[in-house]
């Protein structure tokens, strides 16, 4: 999804840049990660663009969802474009925190598509 606003967050501001969404599976395996991580990193291939990470179907963070994370901090930071972690639920962002991944992903309250 493209051209979309971060609201009731520290980031709270109008996006000029192209806004791309990647949506997190509500479960994710060892075995699909690979794939998953392919087709994100397929997304990621504008330097001018902010990226979010949907986390609205995610109840809790396991390894391989932390792995994906990390790997598109990764791609991010290459890219030196923004990333950040968007409608997550209490779980998820405890998860965030113990994992310390909230100190180089931001993570905002909600993302709406505009």
């Amino acid at each position: 999804m493209e051209n979309q606003n971060i609201k009731n967050s520290p980031f709270s501001r109008s996006i000029q840049s192209p806004c791309i969404t990647i949506d997190v599976p509500a479960y994710l395996t060892p075995w699909d990660v690979e794939d998953v991580i392919f087709k994100s990193l397929r997304k990621m291939d504008r330097a001018d663009a902010v990226y979010i990470i949907d986390f609205s179907s995610v109840k809790n963070i396991y390894s391989a969802t932390a792995k994906l994370i990390l790997r598109l901090y990764d791609r991010a930071k290459r890219l030196n474009a923004p990333l950040h972690i968007a409608n997550t639920c209490q779980p998820v962002q405890n998860a965030l925190k113990t994992l310390k991944i909230d100190e180089r992903v931001p993570v905002m309250d909600e993302v709406a598509v505009m």
